[in-house]
Order: C-alpha cells, then sequence, then structure tokens
C-alpha cells in the first residue's frame, strides 16, 4: 500500500461547494495526524452545531500540489455527494483555515 501523504494533517480546509445538491454549503475538514477527519456546516464563517469525525481519511499525493483526499484538492474540489441510494456529481472551492 502506498505511504499516505502527510501534508494536509494538522489542517482545517474549508470546502465551499458550488454545483450538485450540496451547491451553496461550506464544511470545515480538520485532519488529525492519527488519519482521522473531523468535518462540520459553516454558515457566515461560524462551525454549526456538533462536529461529525470519520476515524480515518485516505490522503494521497498526485504531486507537489494535488492530493486526493475522497477529493481532487487543487483549490478545487470535485467528489460525489451521497446518501444509501444515490450519488451526485460535485464541485466547488476550498481554502486552508489558519
Amino acid at each position: 500500500m502506498p505511504q499516505t501523504a502527510t501534508s494536509i494533517k494538522g489542517h482545517t480546509v474549508r470546502w465551499k461547494w458550488t454545483e450538485g445538491p450540496t451547491a451553496g454549503k461550506v464544511y470545515d475538514h480538520t485532519f488529525g495526524a492519527d488519519g482521522s477527519v473531523v468535518f462540520r456546516e459553516v454558515k457566515d464563517g461560524v462551525p454549526q452545531g456538533d462536529a461529525s469525525r470519520a476515524k480515518q481519511s485516505g490522503t494521497f499525493a498526485l504531486s507537489s500540489d494535488v492530493e486526493i483526499v475522497s477529493y481532487l484538492s487543487d483549490h478545487k474540489m470535485y467528489g460525489f455527494a451521497s446518501n444509501e441510494k444515490q450519488l451526485w456529481p460535485v464541485s466547488g472551492t476550498f481554502e486552508i483555515v489558519k
């Protein structure tokens, strides 16, 4: 198995969806050193409600400035929103939150 990328660990990334069923939504994703990711919706720049936590995320470097973290991350993102019945292609932008 390839080594996972480490450059995103310890950072919070804010994703702003511009297309698909999540268009207009904003989410912060904080990537832990242990591979976990904590995420929550953001409204007007303020994180909302309780965060959700995934125990593990996959992060792989494609080049020096592009990583796969469930979404292609080059300050533009592409991915899928899904539920138990459907998948929708989505896209948007993100920023590193200091």
